[in-house]
């Protein structure tokens, strides 16, 4: 039996022989069987003796073998060169090159390259399926997140309302005319005192039937959504993301003060009220504003500085969430903290790697546990005018280009990060006591040379009673007694200073304040 008629030339998994053929070192056929005629139209007589490069229309990516070279892939004309007609059509073998058992002699065998372009075409094609089908079940999840976020907020906003009302709720008979008319109807329109009473009343009624009703419309949008089916494994919802890593210092009546400016990034507009009614409830001091894409959100970014930016992943047909931050980090330079928000749980690594601080998944979790994770990686806010008096020259400029780095969540560099705050260094004591008389500051720093009586001259000065006061000291332990001795001082910060985000988890910590809770006079 000849080399190419041997078992070894079988296909793996299949009872056809391979097409294969031998030839000597100079390129000349000796051998040609049967499923090498069949796939080329070439018979044996019609191949044997002459050589390869007579019979094949092309050669590409040659291999040197002997002094004639023979391509990896070799293209037939079926019947041969003199072929014409319907017969002339091209055949793509993909060849393997082996020593045959005699010396100098080679053995080729075939592989139908068109079958595996087939074969690569349905495998390409399954794959896009698969991927078309991911995207979908990130879509849903994404939206079934969405209605349970709208329905978590919803309860919350209804909870508050409720203690305000002493927790009774309006009859449901009330509900129809309450919503079909945004008008009173059931108090007249005298311009008395009583009436405004009863209308503000009236009012918050409102508002908690829309509650009502927003979380009733989202339980039957999930419910909807469930029942359509193709909700595939693993796209359900998981749990809310946990404050793992943080000590639970913010209660769910937490709120953090401070004129912060925020920016909410969300292409659903139910989204991006609920948020903005959440985020007006945790930073009662603060600007909220709302972006509806990606390329919105770089247009308000360039005309305001934003302390903080939520972004959300999936957004349309325009630039997604991590897109978005990848731009606002490389080609704008903006240094804000950006918090990723989606339903994915998949989106967090995006856009921590695009350049989020932090990332949450939908719905958010409680208020304690999302303040406490903020708190974790917040700066003060922009416009902070700060005050830093310390004896050394040299040392006052090195706590200064360190309270520029505090000053911004996400640090690119000093030019940009000295922007935000204010600083003013004095080396002289008295001065500095003229200074806190007739200026206020957001932030004291003093160094311990100047001694505690310094501090407690700024809390005597009417215009920074409700200042941070930091102290520097070189000693730890001696800074430690001070901070239990003084009630004059907030921080101390023993040299040399800690790192930046100690630093600034220390400011942000003493702006989380107690909320106050809106109240409502009875009739």
């Amino acid at each position: 039996m000849s080399d190419c008629d041997r078992g070894d030339a079988m296909i793996p998994g299949s009872e056809i022989i391979q097409p294969s053929f031998c030839m000597n070192a100079d390129g000349t056929i000796t051998q040609w069987n049967v499923p090498m005629a069949a796939a080329t139209g070439l018979d044996a007589a019609h191949a044997v003796g002459h050589a390869i490069s007579s019979l094949v229309a092309d050669m590409s990516d040659n291999v040197a073998v002997g002094p004639a070279r023979i391509s990896k892939d070799l293209t037939f004309l079926h019947g041969g060169p003199r072929a014409t007609g319907s017969a002339l059509r091209r055949i793509h073998l993909r060849t393997e090159i082996v020593p045959g058992a005699s010396p100098g002699t080679l053995v080729c065998r075939c592989a139908d390259v068109t079958e595996t372009t087939e074969l690569r075409r349905r495998l390409d094609a399954c794959q896009k399926e698969l991927a078309a089908e991911q995207k979908r079940a990130q879509w849903i999840s994404h939206k079934i997140r969405n209605y349970l976020s709208v329905a978590a907020e919803a309860s919350i906003t209804l909870r508050d309302d409720l203690e305000v009302h002493g927790g009774s709720l309006v009859p449901g008979a009330l509900a129809s005319p309450l919503k079909k008319s945004g008008k009173s109807g059931f108090f007249p329109r005298r311009k008395t005192k009583v009436h405004q009473e009863a209308q503000l009343q009236e009012d918050s009624l409102t508002d908690l039937l829309w509650n009502v009703d927003l979380i009733s419309r989202s339980v039957v949008s999930v419910v909807d959504l469930l029942r359509q089916g193709g909700v595939p494994h693993g796209a359900g919802v998981a749990p809310p993301a946990a404050a793992s890593g943080f000590y639970p210092l913010c209660g769910p009546d937490s709120c953090i003060v401070g004129k912060y400016r925020l920016l909410v990034v969300d292409d659903d507009r139910m989204s991006r009220k609920l948020l903005r009614r959440r985020l007006s409830r945790l930073f009662p001091h603060a600007d909220v504003d709302e972006a509806d894409s990606g390329e919105t959100a770089v247009e308000r970014t360039a005309a305001h500085y934003y302390d903080v930016i939520f972004m959300d992943q999936y957004m349309g047909d325009g630039m997604c969430g991590d897109q978005t931050i990848r731009h606002l980090r490389d080609a704008c330079a903006v240094d804000s903290l950006v918090i990723g928000i989606s339903g994915n749980e998949e989106s967090d690594a995006a856009q921590i790697g695009a350049g989020a601080e932090d990332f949450f998944t939908k719905p958010l979790p409680p208020d304690g546990t999302f303040l406490t994770r903020m708190a974790a990686v917040l700066p003060p806010p922009a416009g902070w005018e700060v005050l830093v008096a310390d004896g050394s020259e040299m040392a006052g400029h090195f706590l200064v280009r360190k309270l520029h780095k505090v000053s911004t969540a996400h640090y690119l560099d000093l030019g940009v990060a000295s922007t935000h705050w204010n600083i003013t260094v004095c080396a002289d004591a008295l001065k500095t006591v003229e200074m806190m008389e007739g200026k206020a500051f957001d932030l004291v720093v003093l160094d311990n040379s100047f001694g505690a009586p310094l501090a407690a001259r700024a809390r005597d000065t009417p215009k920074n009673r409700g200042a941070i006061i930091a102290l520097t000291t070189g000693s730890a332990d001696a800074g430690a007694e001070l901070l239990q001795k003084n009630g004059d001082v907030d921080i101390v910060w023993s040299k040399p200073l800690p790192n930046l985000e100690q630093m600034r988890r220390d400011l942000c910590h003493q702006l989380i304040k107690v909320r106050e809770k809106k109240t409502t006079k009875s009739r």
